[in-house]
């Protein structure tokens, strides 16, 4: 009776050993897959986006059809394939006169967030531009893809000069 009874205590010691390595083994695997950067499919756009109004500078748009884009901005006419991609649109500070923009120079994805790396480019010397307040845009279209996932997206605009980010998170049902 005591022999089987140490046996039984054996086999569940054994069996609670082998679930607890096999959690932690998963649990790294897990971790692991979710540091990984991944590249990211995307394109960067004209897409004709003029915006003057300071209320929404520095802020990130996602819009998943034409409908959505020309509604929130009537003169939107980036070529987007609607059926394989999103557009993400990037509203800068503003600047003192034309002649500035927004350039994306890399994008990741690491687990849930999205990276686009983007460089503010100045004015080229010894043009003339005009001297009026403007927001630089930057418009990406980015596969949709990249974006399944079962838990929210973070999409984060980093400037590599400043390092300052601006963030947009998506839950899993608003892109299909």
């Amino acid at each position: 009776m005591v022999s089987q009874t140490k046996d039984r205590l054996v086999d569940i010691g054994i069996t609670l050993i082998v679930f607890i390595i096999a959690t932690v083994v998963l649990g790294i695997t897990n971790y692991q897959n979710n540091q990984q950067e991944v590249e990211v499919f995307y394109r960067q756009l004209d897409s004709g986006v003029a915006v003057f109004d300071q209320n929404i500078a520095n802020t990130v748009h996602l819009f998943k059809s034409v409908e959505d884009a020309e509604a929130a901005f009537p003169q939107f006419n980036a070529k987007v394939n609607w059926n394989k991609e999103v557009a993400l649109v990037y509203i800068g500070y503003p600047q003192a006169s034309s002649g500035y923009g927004l350039q994306l120079v890399s994008g990741d994805q690491q687990g849930q967030t999205v990276t686009l790396k983007y460089r503010v480019t100045s004015p080229a010397p010894g043009m003339s531009y005009l001297t009026v307040i403007t927001q630089p845009t930057l418009t990406i279209a980015v596969n949709r893809i990249n974006l399944v996932n079962s838990g929210s997206l973070i999409f984060r605009f980093q400037d590599i000069d400043t390092n300052q980010t601006t963030s947009l998170t998506v839950l899993p049902d608003e892109v299909p």
